[in-house]
């Protein structure tokens, strides 16, 4: 296409939403809910291209009901991702090798995907296991206090929104990893979420697995660059011709500055690019579309907290809930 000796502003075309957020809810009790923890799946495209790899994380929260006092187990499967994934999660020692924090953690194949699994591994009664309450509902968390805490991992948690949506500043990273060119990271099959929150802070205290999940979506890609707003203020504009105009002919990370076409290079394409979406007003990706779909799931088994059920785990169990008949060692549900 060649190029115009003067500026001629064309038709803005309609917008289409960017970016998409995806919101499940996911009952795992047939009892009154009492907590709901909510899900981020965080994807960072390299370059912020769509087409691109990348890594990922998942955030987690608890709000209101019985989740006060943290998150103390979680269970959430993932399609589309790498198998190699890592912990974010708080731990440490109490009482020089007594683990503390969320000392299991897992990453199993599923049939479509991975299964994370992770769980707090408290001392009981020792008061001293209780520095890691919280986890989920305080923003920049750290440990209670205890003289006899060491070896931390992962502290302080909740250290701010990658994103910077203040919503999510008390979400602790569950866990993170990365994702290959063309892959379509997201939530799995909704009969595998699982997760217990504690609902008191007694020296042995109690917990529910009476909760919702809400995931969501979030992603880097703004739409914007791909859009031809080369500026990237939220509109395809005279602007952004300036930005081409001062980077053409030259190579750049794909995606970034005005390469629109996402190929490396500042070029005609890019121009062209530009010329056909001006006037275009590009929606941030927080302001982005969602939907959102209610699942019931029958009541989960909790089998995947196994390696606890012998121990600290299995006495709250027997302390503090009925039997379930799903609570069976060395077995994950899948």
């Amino acid at each position: 296409m060649t190029r115009p000796a003067a500026l001629v502003a064309p038709v803005a075309p309609a917008v289409a939403p960017l970016a998409i957020a995806v919101v499940v809810l996911v009952a795992t009790s047939t009892a009154a809910l009492a907590a709901q923890i909510d899900l981020s799946l965080n994807l960072l495209h390299n370059g912020a291209v769509a087409s691109n790899g990348g890594s990922w994380e998942l955030v987690a929260k608890a709000d209101g009901g019985a989740a006060n006092f943290g998150l103390m187990s979680l269970s959430v499967p993932l399609r589309g991702v790498n198998t190699t994934i890592a912990s974010g999660l708080p731990s440490g020692t109490v009482n020089g090798d007594d683990s503390a924090g969320f000392g299991l953690f897992s990453n199993t194949p599923t049939g479509s995907g991975r299964l994370i699994t992770a769980a707090q591994t408290p001392v009981m009664p020792d008061p001293d296991s209780r520095v890691f309450f919280g986890v989920g509902t305080v923003e920049n968390g750290t440990p209670a206090p205890r003289a006899t805490l060491a070896g931390l991992i992962n502290s302080p948690w909740a250290t701010g929104d990658t994103f910077g949506d203040s919503d999510w500043d008390v979400a602790v990273t569950v866990a993170t990893g990365t994702f290959a060119a063309g892959a379509d990271p997201r939530f799995g099959l909704a009969s595998l979420f699982d997760a217990f929150v504690f609902d008191d802070m007694n020296s042995v205290p109690s917990f529910s697995s009476d909760t919702i999940f809400s995931t969501l979506i979030r992603t880097n890609i703004s739409g914007s660059i791909a859009n031809g707003d080369y500026n990237e203020n939220g509109f395809v504009d005279a602007a952004d011709f300036t930005v081409w105009r001062d980077a053409m002919g030259t190579g750049v990370a794909p995606g970034t500055s005005a390469d629109g076409t996402g190929d490396g290079m500042i070029d005609d394409d890019d121009y062209d690019l530009w010329v056909a979406n001006f006037g275009l007003e590009i929606p941030a990706p927080s302001l982005a579309t969602s939907s959102s779909s209610s699942l019931a799931v029958p009541e989960p088994g909790t089998a995947w907290l196994t390696g606890l059920a012998v121990g600290a785990i299995g006495l709250l169990l027997r302390e503090k809930r009925a039997p379930r008949a799903a609570l069976a060692p060395a077995c994950v549900r899948r």
